[in-house]
C-alpha cells in the first residue's frame, strides 16, 4: 500500500470538480438560496458520482467504453433534457422570505439534493475519460495497480472532490447573507436560465453528432 496513490487520487478529484458546469451552478444557487449544508450535501450527490467514474476508469474502462460510445448520443439527449428541466424549475421557483425560512428548516430535502445531484451527474458518462486522462497525467493505470492502491486512489478522489465543493459551498456560505429576496429571484432566474442552456446545448451537440453519423453513412 503507497500513500502516494492516495495524494494523487486527492489531486486528481479535485482537478476533475473544478469546471463549473450545471452541477456547480446547482450547488451555488442551492447555497444561497437554502443553508450551506444544501449545498455542500449536492456537492457530495456529485463526489459520489466522480467515485463511480474513477472505479470505472480503473477497473472496467474496455467494457464501458463500448457501451459509452454506441449510447453516448442518447444518453446526452436525456442528460440534456433532464438538466433543460432543472433549470426550468430553477428559473419559474418562487422566491419570499416566507419561502426562505422554509426553506432553512427543511432537513429532509437533504437527500433530495444529493440524489438529484448524484444522477446528474451520472447522465454524463463520457466524464469517465476526464479522469482518464487526469489518471495518465499523474501515472496512474491498472496495470501497475494493486487492489490496496487502486482503492486508495478511489478514495483519494472522493477526498479531493469533496474538498472542492466543501471549498467552493463555505465560500459562496460566506456572502448568502448580503443577499435579499429580490437578489435571490435575479440569482434563481441567472442559474436557471444558464441551466438550461447548458442542457440544451447538450441535446444540440447530441443531434449534431447524429446528423453527421447520418451524412457519413
Amino acid at each position: 500500500m503507497d500513500l502516494i496513490f492516495l495524494l494523487k487520487g486527492i489531486m486528481v478529484g479535485f482537478m476533475a470538480s473544478i469546471p463549473l458546469g450545471p452541477i456547480g451552478v446547482l450547488c451555488i444557487q442551492r447555497t444561497i438560496n437554502s443553508k450551506f449544508k444544501a449545498g455542500f450535501i449536492s456537492g457530495l450527490g456529485a463526489t459520489c458520482a466522480d467515485s463511480v467514474f474513477a472505479i470505472v476508469a480503473i477497473f472496467f474502462l474496455s467494457i464501458v467504453t463500448v457501451f459509452i460510445n454506441e449510447q453516448m448520443m442518447i444518453i446526452s439527449i436525456i442528460g440534456g433534457i433532464i438538466i433543460m428541466t432543472i433549470g426550468i424549475f430553477i428559473f419559474t421557483k418562487k422566491i419570499t422570505s416566507g419561502n426562505l425560512r422554509k426553506n432553512r428548516s427543511q432537513s429532509s430535502q437533504h437527500l433530495k439534493y444529493f440524489l438529484s445531484t448524484f444522477f446528474l451527474t451520472l447522465t454524463n458518462p463520457a466524464f469517465i475519460f476526464i479522469f482518464v486522462g487526469l489518471f495518465a497525467s499523474f501515472d496512474i493505470s491498472n496495470s501497475h495497480l494493486n487492489i490496496a492502491n487502486a482503492i486508495l486512489t478511489i478514495v483519494g478522489v472522493a477526498i479531493g472532490s469533496a474538498l472542492w465543493w466543501l471549498m467552493l459551498t463555505s465560500l459562496v456560505n460566506l456572502f448568502k447573507n448580503k443577499f435579499r429576496p429580490r437578489h435571490l429571484i435575479i440569482i434563481n432566474k441567472t442559474a436557471g436560465a444558464l441551466i438550461f442552456c447548458l442542457g440544451v446545448s447538450a441535446v444540440l451537440l447530441a443531434l449534431l453528432d447524429i446528423k453527421a453519423l447520418e451524412n457519413i453513412m
